[in-house]
């Protein structure tokens, strides 16, 4: 596997394991404090800016994955199999399990891209009221900072509003069926650890983890790339950060 994507996979795991924490409620926003040196940037609506960046890196990621293929096909954010069995998914396919694999995770994934379109106004009002402290501090930080702290301060609310739509894909998808049928096999197998009533949580924070890594690069472009700045706020805020 070539580092670039293992790095980036490892990423989308780690954001998949956080939704399952409690997160901290958000601090109030505090304006900037104006100094010489960053004039430019305290005359802006920092805040505003951060958030509309988010607003259109969430619009620009769920429609990336909200395609037919848009977790199937890309090898970082498809959904593999619940429990950490991907890791012995050799195994499983040996045992005779491949056809199950295969099509559980066929349906996991058509579930994931067809939710993707009723996040948008969840997602959209999470940005918007997003509480931003330091936005200068997040406006200099890394290139996803503020998608970072919105996944932070939301990921677990979000998990929790978008789970019923969830539920209803896994089953219009058939996804539930197929966990099962898969479920019915593999606990044949000796010594294999329990993934019974795993599948909507799995699919609920691999569905969100895709969605805040997109976002994330969405955002780094909007602070690299002018282009990529389709407001003025943006164009302003984002094109005094780098001047």
């Amino acid at each position: 596997m070539p580092p670039g994507l293992a790095t980036r996979m490892a990423e989308l795991r780690r954001r998949a394991l956080l939704l399952g924490l409690a997160f901290g409620a958000a601090a109030l926003a505090a304006p900037a404090m104006a100094t010489p040196s960053r004039a430019p940037l305290a005359a802006l609506d920092l805040g505003a800016g951060l958030r509309e960046a988010l607003v259109l890196a969430g619009d620009v990621a769920i429609a990336r994955l909200g395609l037919p293929g848009g977790f199937a096909d890309d090898p970082i954010v498809r959904i593999r199999l619940p429990g950490g069995l991907d890791r012995v998914r050799e195994g499983l396919v040996e045992a005779g399990l491949g056809p199950l694999v295969q099509d559980l995770e066929t349906r996991m994934n058509s579930a994931a891209e067809s939710v993707m379109p009723a996040t948008r106004p969840l997602l959209k009002a999470a940005a918007r009221g997003l509480a931003i402290e330091d936005a200068e501090d997040i406006l200099a930080g890394e290139d996803d900072a503020a998608t970072r702290l919105l996944e932070s301060e939301t990921a677990s609310e979000l998990a929790d509003e978008i789970k019923p739509v969830v539920v209803a894909a896994l089953v219009a998808t058939g996804a539930d069926a197929a966990f099962d049928a898969f479920v019915a096999e593999y606990s044949r197998l000796p010594l294999m650890p329990s993934i019974a009533g795993q599948l909507t949580t799995h699919v609920v924070n691999f569905s969100l983890a895709g969605l805040f890594l997109y976002m994330g690069e969405q955002e780094r472009a909007i602070r690299r790339d002018s282009s990529a700045r389709t407001t003025q706020l943006l164009q302003a805020v984002f094109g005094a950060s780098r001047g």
